[in-house]
C-alpha cells in the first residue's frame, strides 16, 4: 500500500528529503552495549520502550543520564503526541527506541516531526519489517488501523542476535508470513497489471529470490530452529524484508493481505496476535481470490508447517464480525486505491468460507 498513498505526498513531509534505509546498521551478539557508544550526549536523551521492554532490557542502556520514557503501546494520535511533547520539552536531541514494531514505528514518527532528532532503533521483535523502513503505520484511539504514512528511517539501527535468540518460533512464523505476501501481493498485482516497470520487475525479483530461500528453511529446516537458523531469519524478516519494502518505493509491496490484516484491527479479539499472523490470513483470502491455486496450496502447506492461522475461528471471529471486517477491508482498499479487479460481493462470499 506504501506505493499507493505515495501518490498524495504531503508538501510538508516530503518523502524525497528521507533516506530509505537505516543510516548504519550494527548486527551480532551484545552488540546493544555499542548503542551506549552512539549516545553523544546522554542528558539530551530518551530511551522509549514499552513497560516490559524497558524491564527485560532498559537497564542495557547503562547511563543513568538517558531518560526512560514508557510507551503506552499503541501508535495513535494521543500518544504520538505525548511522545513528542516530552521530547520537545526536554531540549531531546537523541531518540533510542526499543521493543517491537509499533515502538519503532512511534519514534520514527517523532523523527519526521522534530526537527534534528537523531535515531537509534532495537527491535526485540523479528516479526514485523519496521525497524528497517521508511513508513509508520498509525491507529486510532481504539486500536483499530488509521493510515500508513512516510517516515525517515533511524541513523542507527542495532540488532542483537542475543535478544532475538530468546523469542519463541511464533515471532519467527509470523514474520516469515509478512515477508512472503510481498511476493505474493507483487505477484498478484503483476497478474493484472500490463506494463511493469523496472521497478516493479527489481521488486518481484527480490522478492521472488527470498522467497525461495524462505521455502527452503520451511520445508527443510524448521523443525531444527537453532541459533544460525534463527539469526539468519531476523536478517530476512526485517533487514530483506525492508530491502524489498525500500525497493518498491515506487511499486507495489503490499496490497490485499496487508490491506485484510489491518482491517482485522476493527475487532477487539483479534488485537492480541501479531501483525504477520494477521497477514497470514490476508494471504489466504488473496489467493483464494485471484485464483491462484497453486499458491493457495503452497501457502496453506507452509502456514501448517510453521504454525499459523488458516481460518477466522484462529481469531475467535464469529461470523457475524465479518461484516465489519469486509466493510473496513473495502474503506482500506478505496482509500489505499488497491485496484485489482475482484467483485465486492465475490471478495465477501471468500470471507464467508474461511470461517
Amino acid at each position: 500500500m506504501k506505493y499507493f498513498h505515495l501518490k498524495n505526498i504531503s508538501l510538508t513531509h516530503n518523502i524525497e528529503n528521507y533516506n530509505i534505509s537505516p543510516g548504519k546498521i550494527i548486527k551480532g551478539s551484545g552488540v546493544i552495549q555499542e548503542a551506549n557508544n552512539a549516545i553523544t550526549d546522554p542528558s539530551k536523551s530518551i530511551l522509549i520502550a514499552d513497560r516490559y521492554i524497558m524491564k527485560q532490557y532498559g537497564n542495557l542502556i547503562s547511563s543513568r543520564q538517558v531518560k526512560s520514557v514508557i510507551f503506552k503501546g499503541e501508535v495513535c494520535p494521543s500518544e504520538i503526541y505525548r511522545i513528542k511533547k516530552i521530547i520537545s520539552e526536554n531540549g531531546i536531541k537523541e531518540v533510542i527506541s526499543m521493543g517491537g514494531g509499533k515502538a519503532m514505528d512511534i519514534a520514527k514518527l517523532a523523527k519526521r516531526d522534530i526537527g534534528g532528532i537523531k535515531l537509534t532503533l532495537i527491535p526485540t521483535s523479528c516479526a514485523t519489517c519496521a525497524a528497517y523502513t521508511a513508513v509508520s503505520v498509525i491507529y486510532n484511539e481504539d486500536h483499530s488501523y488509521m493510515d500508513t504514512v512516510d517516515v525517515p528511517t533511524a541513523d542507527n539501527l542495532f540488532i542483537d542476535y542475543e535478544i532475538f535468540g530468546r523469542l519463541p518460533s511464533g515471532f519467527y512464523a509470523a514474520g516469515i508470513a509478512d515477508t512472503l505476501a510481498k511476493y505474493y501481493e507483487t505477484a498478484a498485482y503483476r497478474k493484472y497489471t500490463k506494463v511493469q516497470t523496472l521497478d516493479d520487475n527489481m521488486v518481484f525479483e527480490t522478492a521472488k529470490s527470498i522467497y525461495k530461500r524462505l521455502k527452503e528453511i520451511i520445508i527443510k529446516k524448521w523443525a531444527k530452529l537453532d541459533g544460525p537458523l534463527k539469526r539468519e531469519l531476523t536478517d530476512i524478516n526485517i533487514i530483506y524484508s525492508g530491502i524489498v519494502s525500500t525497493m518498491g518505493k515506487y511499486s507495489v509491496t503490499s496490497s490485499i493481505a496487508h490491506a485484510i490484516s489491518y482491517a482485522m484491527t476493527i475487532i477487539p479479539e483479534t488485537r492480541e496476535f501479531l501483525h504477520g499472523e494477521h497477514v497470514a490470513m490476508g494471504l489466504m483470502i488473496e489467493e483464494t481470490a485471484v485464483k491462484n491455486e497453486k499458491n493457495l496450496w503452497e501457502i496453506e502447506t507452509f502456514f501448517e508447517i510453521i504454525d499459523l492461522p488458516k481460518r477466522w475461528q484462529s481469531f475467535r471471529i464469529k461470523k457475524n464480525q465479518l461484516k465489519d471486517i469486509f466493510g473496513f477491508y473495502i474503506k482500506i482498499r478505496d482509500k489505499e486505491k488497491i485496484h485489482i479487479p475482484i467483485k465486492d460481493d465475490l471478495m465477501y462470499n471468500i470471507f464467508s468460507k474461511l470461517i
